[in-house]
């Protein structure tokens, strides 16, 4: 695993000025960030920051023998557009979500990373269908469209900061023998035993080991006998 927390910058420009992070190249950055998780609230006091987009970028080397590599975006608030190597990965919506993407092909001696984050107050200035309830709680009520905080849109509870940036880990995370696809696990209790249900599709990359294989086998042998109380 390799976090990318060292080496961003940071861009400013006006809602929907540009569709591609070509642009960036010509352009001097605005902030040279020590570290990511760092909101843009972090980095400037400037009112009104949701009404810009905020475009971050960083280069790393890759050198990893893998079978598999993945981009792992812990946190991203909230609508974001990313780009490695010039070409769209990724589109979120939802700041609370984890999402991982699959760059194995797409990876070179050197590379570059992009995120843009779209002004929010563009988006929620956009006319939608009314709500059948309102609340006096938030200052816009287009605010139910999008999985973000309400932290910085509830006037005179917090300050006006709006959640805007990278705001939890991201990271590279390469498999070499198998790589997890799904995993869900359920509980469940009857007559005062406790239940554990599990399931997981696993992709396995290589021959596996006779020592992985009774290790599975242990697993699954204990889990089916396994019980709570």
């Amino acid at each position: 695993m390799m976090r990318l927390s060292e080496g961003w910058e940071v861009r400013k420009a006006d809602s929907g000025q540009h569709d591609s992070p070509d642009w960036i190249q010509n352009a001097s950055p605005l902030f040279t960030v020590d570290s990511v998780p760092a909101t843009i609230a972090s980095l400037t006091n400037e009112p009104e920051i949701e009404k810009f987009d905020w475009w971050y970028s960083t280069e790393f080397n890759f050198n990893n023998k893998g079978k598999k590599h993945f981009l792992v975006f812990d946190g991203l608030a909230t609508l974001a557009e990313i780009w490695l190597n010039g070409e769209k990965i990724l589109t979120t919506k939802n700041m609370f979500l984890q999402y991982k993407v699959d760059v194995t092909e797409k990876f070179k001696e050197k590379n570059q990373l992009v995120i843009c984050f779209r002004s929010i107050h563009q988006v929620l200035e956009v006319q939608r269908k009314r709500p059948k309830w309102k609340t006096k709680l938030v200052e816009n009520q287009n605010l139910r469209w999008f999985r973000t905080t309400l932290l910085g849109f509830i006037p005179g509870w917090t300050p006006p900061i709006k959640p805007i940036g990278i705001w939890r880990e991201i990271r590279l995370e390469s498999v070499e023998v198998a790589n997890l696809i799904e995993f869900n696990l359920q509980t469940s209790l009857k007559n005062e035993i406790g239940a554990i249900k599990i399931k997981a599709e696993i992709e396995l990359l290589s021959p596996p080991s006779s020592a992985v294989k009774m290790l599975f086998h242990k697993m699954t042998s204990d889990f089916s006998r396994a019980s709570f109380r």
